[in-house]
């Protein structure tokens, strides 16, 4: 990574205007590998998926912001112009696998050559087998402007804010991809398509206007505003393409071929939106001998009116919503006593649906996943309810404890229906409600010892999460639940000084995850970890920082990913002018035994 820039500030002696800004470059050189093992939670019978990714991403920005600021009596005036330009060129290779039963020891080289491996245990229990090659170039530039000016009232406590908002965002791509997908054992029948996609010209404009009053009222503050946006988005997407199939033998280009234009997945989108918003927001602050109480409430109402142009293939749709929708951003309840705290709080959004989603197409361009629209989508509404308490009697001990719940109805999912032959998925978008989660955390913090030098502390949460979908195995799709629990404990030992820090901690991340189907499926994994932690000043100004973590994980679908890991970070520093300067020397990952991992359900 290469970065440079010039920063600005200039200011007058009256502090009646201000001047600051940037102008910054960027240029970004990324290598990153992604190895993926999968369990697929099917009605009848599940499935595995294994895929390597290697990825390259080169990527050139030019920056500029500036904030230009004018202050006075009675009003001032903030304006903030902002550009920037960005130039990408990424290549990204998969090699990927779908078995029908789980495999141990797979990797990117014998999946690529699965066809030509002794190995016949992979074969038997083989989808498909898919290597993708994507090259694509991209350049854009957005340009964004916000001005707000802020008015006193004469004679009254209230205010006024004016703001303006506008962005416009263009930008153009080209790729290059190649595919080659078989399927079964023989292989039965295999696909090979070289595709070649322009994406040009893709914009977007949006423009907000706000005027917002404040005023006060007996019981407590009230603020009103009201808001318009419009917002136009446009997207030009030409595929070309060379396509062969073969069946019983592996699929090949033959000499002459030229790419023809994909009509049926080449498509043109113009949407245009406006949105009404008023929104109200009530606060309301109190002393009372004992503690302090606030209350918060903020409603807001949004009036949607969306257009659509919309072409692929022989489809011209134009489907057009308007609509009411309701948000409450907060409803909460604040106490804070001496020694302790509590606070209750309460949202309520509403999504609307993607126009897009509503035009009964087939996208076709990958083989694999087959995307289909879904004229009868409704929004969703997502609920969310947080509690909050914090008791602290003395300086040696605090706990705290949360509680946060989500729950969604008429959730948007990507349900599918799986073809078990081939592995391929007809995707669509559905509503499903059932999408809820719910955790709940607690820490304990005790000092004791000598000055209280010596401290213990406990962290503890546990998670439900559901996870609900609509698949169909070789069948019309059925609701289908994954659950999810999730446990956390952190326990730790310490030791603090002015010119010392120690400390010991271990614990465990546990997940068990089950299928609600029909099929008993569960998985269980998780990591053992612990760290020892020193930080230690030394004389003449030099200061040591070590760290060394040990982690032992289980429960992978892939056995070699069932490691134990020792990580060690140390740094050497030195100051200089009392903290003025510090150089310091670090060393990362000493052991160069550090590995990422990712445990996901959705």
């Amino acid at each position: 990574k290469i970065n440079g820039g010039i920063d600005y500030l200039a200011d007058n002696a009256l502090h009646t205007w201000e001047a600051s800004g940037n102008v910054d470059a960027s240029y970004n050189d990324n290598r990153n590998t992604v190895i993926t093992n999968a369990v697929n939670f099917l009605q009848t019978a599940d499935n595995y998926d294994f895929s390597n990714r290697d990825m390259r991403a080169r990527d050139f920005s030019l920056s500029t912001f500036h904030d230009f600021k004018l202050k006075k009596d009675s009003w001032n005036m903030t304006l903030k112009p902002q550009f920037s330009y960005n130039k990408k060129r990424d290549n990204d290779e998969t090699v990927a696998a779908t078995f029908y039963e789980e495999m141990q020891g797979v990797d990117k080289e014998m999946v690529r050559s699965i066809y030509t491996l002794s190995d016949s245990e992979l074969r038997r229990a083989l989808i498909n087998r898919n290597l993708k090659n994507l090259e694509s170039n991209s350049h854009g530039y957005d340009a964004k402007f916000n001005g707000e000016t802020r008015v006193k009232i004469p004679g009254s406590p209230d205010a006024m804010v004016f703001k303006l908002q506008s962005k416009y965002s263009r930008s153009s791509s080209f790729s290059e991809e190649l595919q080659d997908i078989c399927f079964g054992e023989v292989p039965s029948s295999s696909q090979l398509q070289h595709q070649f996609t322009t994406e040009r010209p893709h914009y977007s404009f949006n423009i907000q206007a706000l005027a917002r009053y404040y005023f006060r009222v007996p019981i407590g503050n009230l603020q009103a505003s009201y808001e318009f946006a419009h917002t136009q988005t446009r997207k030009n997407s030409d595929i070309t393409a060379l396509e062969a199939f073969a069946e019983n033998s592996m699929a090949e280009f033959t000499p002459g071929m030229i790419p023809v234009p994909d009509f049926a997945n080449s498509y043109t989108s113009k949407l245009y939106k406006n949105e009404h918003r008023i929104k109200i927001k009530w606060a309301y602050k109190k002393k009372y001998e004992r503690g302090k109480l606030e209350l918060a409430l903020q409603p807001q109402f949004y009036f949607e009116d969306q257009h659509l142009f919309y072409h692929r293939g022989e489809t011209f749709a134009t489907p057009d919503r308007a609509y009411l929708r309701f948000r409450l951003e907060d409803c909460s309840v604040f106490w804070d006593a001496k020694n302790w705290f509590l606070r209750a709080s309460y949202k309520i959004d509403q999504t609307a649906v993607n126009l897009v989603n509503l035009v009964d197409v087939r996208n076709t361009s990958d083989p694999l996943n087959i995307w289909v629209g879904n004229p009868d989508l409704k929004n969703s509404t997502t609920h969310t309810v947080n509690l909050t308490f914090r008791h602290a009697p003395d300086k040696k001990l605090s706990q705290y404890v949360s509680f946060h719940a989500v729950f969604k109805d008429n959730d948007f999912v990507s349900g599918y229906r799986y073809d078990s032959r081939t592995g391929v998925r007809t995707m669509k978008t559905y509503n499903i409600s059932g999408n809820n989660n719910m955790d709940l955390y607690h820490s304990i913090y005790y000092r004791f010892g000598p000055s209280d030098a010596f401290n213990i502390s406990n962290f503890i949460s546990g998670a439900i999460s559901n996870y609900s979908n609509m698949i169909g195995y070789d069948a019309d799709p059925a609701p289908q639940k994954v659950r999810n629990y999730a446990l956390q404990e952190d326990i730790g030992l310490g030791y603090r000084t002015e010119k010392c820090l120690l400390s010991v901690n271990g614990g465990i991340d546990v997940n068990n995850t089950h299928s609600a189907g029909v099929l008993p499926t569960r998985l269980n994994n998780g990591v053992w970890f612990g760290r020892l932690y020193g930080h230690v000043a030394l004389p003449f100004n030099f200061r040591v920082d070590s760290e060394f973590r040990i982690m032992k994980r289980y429960g992978c679908i892939d056995e070699s990913m069932n490691t134990t890991d020792c990580v060690w970070n140390a740094t050497l520093g030195y100051e200089i002018n009392k903290g003025v300067w510090r150089i310091s020397l670090d060393a990362k990952d000493i052991l160069n035994q550090n590995k990422g991992f990712n445990y996901t359900v959705n």
